[in-house]
């Protein structure tokens, strides 16, 4: 539900954002920049950049929805961060910051097609991460008792 609603949520955006919108997301964007060493200002952050997206689409229900997942948004909320021990900790938020960037710029210059291609690179890797962070947890878990 939630690629689905993001994705298309990115394509809207990309169409339909105001100049000043544009600005919010960047700004949102700025903003994860600023957070990169700090882990729960970062996860505040990147929340705030996916929500100023859906405001840009223009359909105040892909806002309403995201802000009813509220801590459900960013996995990593949940997970507290375990970066890949091949990239650390802020390798792995400087990842996300170049796929948040991806998006970003396609919303800035009105590529809805791209947008929705960032968008949905951003949420399925993340998920892959996710799922693969479990699976190791699960195994570390099983391993210790």
């Amino acid at each position: 539900m939630r690629a689905a609603v993001e994705i298309e949520a990115a394509g809207l955006a990309a169409m339909r954002r105001t100049t000043e919108q544009a600005d919010m997301i960047r700004a949102a964007w700025g903003r994860i920049e600023d957070a990169i060493d700090d882990p729960e200002g970062s996860i505040a952050a990147d929340r705030e950049f996916h929500l100023a997206v859906a405001r840009a689409s223009g359909n105040p229900r892909f806002e309403e929805f995201l802000g009813y997942l509220r801590d459900l948004l960013i996995p990593r909320q949940q997970v507290r961060v375990q970066a890949d021990p091949s990239v650390g900790h802020s390798g792995y938020l400087r990842m996300l910051q170049r796929e948040h960037g991806e998006i970003e710029q396609a919303i800035r210059i009105g590529d809805a097609v791209e947008a929705r291609a960032a968008m949905r690179r951003h949420l399925i890797d993340g998920a892959q991460r996710y799922r693969r962070w479990a699976e190791d947890a699960t195994a570390t878990t099983t391993s210790v008792v």
